[in-house]
């Protein structure tokens, strides 16, 4: 039986000086490490090769992705948030897209986002309903396995999924920024803040102006503050200074 080093030497004489075919990839014998009766070890050669053979794992479009998120409309998602979310359905006719975080079939979180209730959600930032882009749902199912998913549903919407609608006028006046509100009760805004949100102000209670959302008004719960995520360099310069301003007041 000829070795196999004398196969390759064969290959490359009938096949020029070209990679051989066989055996591919090249390999070592195998070893064992070996304790001794002392405590020492000692590397022993095994009595096999490795087996080569190459699998090919094909995808089975039968069987859905394990993670994935999808595009749904405002009539699947809201009886979800009816249970899920302290705001429930998301009713405002303005702007609007969900999103929905699936572990394989099953519903776990939901994102939604659309235009801002207030044309001017900060004059002094220079955010406007056409520059800003709301996330105006986030939440996730009761189920024990989606209990820690809403750090990534909220980092994939911010970096993929928020600005895949454009405004109208995108190409004239280009999104500055993302804003939300957080609520109370939710650890202070932290999903935001540990996400590189901006805390930009406190909210005050509603007045009957047109910047609250009617459905935190029907459920009688008032967003405690609104955060900014700048997409720009000099949003991120005016979202700084306000931190600081908010800083310096004892805020």
């Amino acid at each position: 039986m000829r070795t196999h080093a004398e196969l390759d030497d064969l290959l490359r004489t009938y096949r020029g000086p070209q990679r051989p075919l066989w055996p591919l990839p090249y390999v070592a014998r195998p070893t064992l490490r070996m304790m001794l009766p002392d405590g020492s070890q000692a590397t022993l050669p095994g009595e096999d090769w490795v087996n080569l053979t190459a699998w090919i794992v094909s995808a089975d479009s039968s069987r859905p992705p394990a993670v994935s998120f999808r595009t749904l409309t405002r009539k699947e998602v809201n009886p979800y948030l009816a249970g899920w979310h302290d705001l429930g359905e998301d009713r405002r006719p303005y702007g609007y897209q969900a999103f929905g975080m699936f572990f394989l079939d099953e519903l776990i979180a939901i994102a939604t986002s659309g235009s801002t209730v207030s044309a001017s959600v900060d004059q002094s930032l220079g955010l406007t309903r056409r520059n800003t882009i709301e996330l105006t749902r986030i939440c996730n199912s009761p189920d024990p396995k989606a209990k820690h998913v809403l750090r990534a549903v909220l980092r994939v919407w911010r970096e993929f999924l928020a600005t895949t609608w454009p405004p109208a006028n995108r190409a004239a006046q280009p999104t500055q920024a993302l804003v939300t509100y957080s609520l109370p009760n939710k650890g202070g805004g932290g999903l935001y803040r540990f996400d590189g949100w901006y805390r930009l102000r406190d909210c005050k209670p509603w007045a009957g102006g047109g910047t609250r959302p009617s459905a935190s008004r029907d459920r009688g719960v008032r967003p405690d503050a609104l955060w900014g995520y700048p997409l720009s360099d000099a949003t991120e310069a005016a979202f700084g200074r306000r931190v600081r301003e908010l800083a310096d007041a004892g805020h």
